[in-house]
Formats: structure tokens, sequence, C-alpha cells
């Protein structure tokens, strides 16, 4: 089980040459630091059989002190790539080590992709493609048909503030007038 691919359960293909996890459901992959697909790899090797603590610590981290704490991070990590929340697929056997409670199978070549992947990759495209169009309907109205002025200015017309100094204009020159003829 070290070099090449295998499934767990069916749904998870496991990629050792590119340290590689994918979701067949749906898709993702989990890139494993090397230590990490080492010991997948260990544990998939026996499954559903107990492999010490002691035996992984051993073999993944060479009797390496502080393993214990990276051992239960490394643990954590696979679980959350496998999505396994509840714990069922990676058992803890608590004092005593782990199991990969799996069906573990060979996998000679990429299954093909599944129905819900191709699936959503019709609906991907089918909304970029919708999205593409009326992004372009909207340009094309904006450019062949603009909408008109609200509030157009009759033809020959003053802009607003042209014509209220022209009428303030007027009034201090009638007031200038009539000033002069009070006189």
């Amino acid at each position: 089980m070290e070099t090449g691919k295998f499934l767990i359960d069916e749904q998870f293909l496991i990629d050792t040459g590119r340290n590689v996890v994918t979701n067949l459901v749906n898709g993702t992959e989990t890139k494993l630091e090397p230590r990490l697909m080492k010991l997948l790899c260990l544990l998939a090797s026996r499954p559903r059989e107990l492999v010490s603590r002691e035996s992984i610590i051993r073999e993944i981290w060479n009797d390496y002190g502080g393993a214990d704490d990276a051992l239960h991070q490394a643990v954590s990590f696979l679980r959350k790539a496998l999505e396994d929340t509840n714990k069922i697929c990676i058992r803890t056997i608590p004092k005593k080590g782990y199991m990969l409670d799996a069906e573990v199978s060979q996998s000679v070549n990429t299954p093909p992709a599944t129905p819900v992947t191709k699936e959503r990759n019709r609906i991907v495209l089918l909304l970029a493609i919708t999205s593409l169009i009326l992004i372009a309907a909207f340009i094309g109205r904006n450019i062949f048909f603009p909408s008109p002025d609200p509030h157009p200015e009759p033809p020959g017309a003053v802009p607003d503030t042209t014509y209220q100094y022209q009428e303030l204009r007027e009034h201090l020159e009638s007031l200038k007038a009539a000033d002069t003829t009070r006189r």
C-alpha cells in the first residue's frame, strides 16, 4: 500500500505518489504532507485492525520523544481529510492505538466522475452561460437603446444656474431703476 492508488470506502481516492486525498463524491482534493500520507498508508495496510501507538511512533516518527502530540494532530488532520467528523472511519482505541474502520481496495485507474460531479459541472456551466448572456444583454441595451433623460431641457433653454443669474441681474437692475426714479 506504500505507492500507487487505493480507495477508502469507495469514496476517497488516495494517491500516494502525489500525496493527495480526493473525495470522489464532491471532487475536493486535500494535499497531505508525507508523514500524514505514510500514517494513512500504515492504517490502510491493516484495515479494521488495531495499530498500536508504539508501532506508529516507531515507524512514522522514529521513536521521537514528542511524537505523541504529533500523532494526535496527524490523526485529527486525517479525519478532516476523510470527512470523519464522527470519528467512525479512524477509531481511537484508548491507551492502545488507532484503527482504520473502513473498506480499503486497490485502484488501478481513477474511477469515472460520479453523476453528482457531472451534474454539478453542468449546473456551473449553465449558470456561467446564463450570466454572460445577461451581462451582454444589459450592456447591449444601454449602448443601443440608452434610457431617455427623465427631465429634458426644452430646446434653446438655459441651464438653471445661468437662468437664475439672469433673473437676479434683471431684478437688481429693476431695483436700481426704481431707486433712481424715487430720488
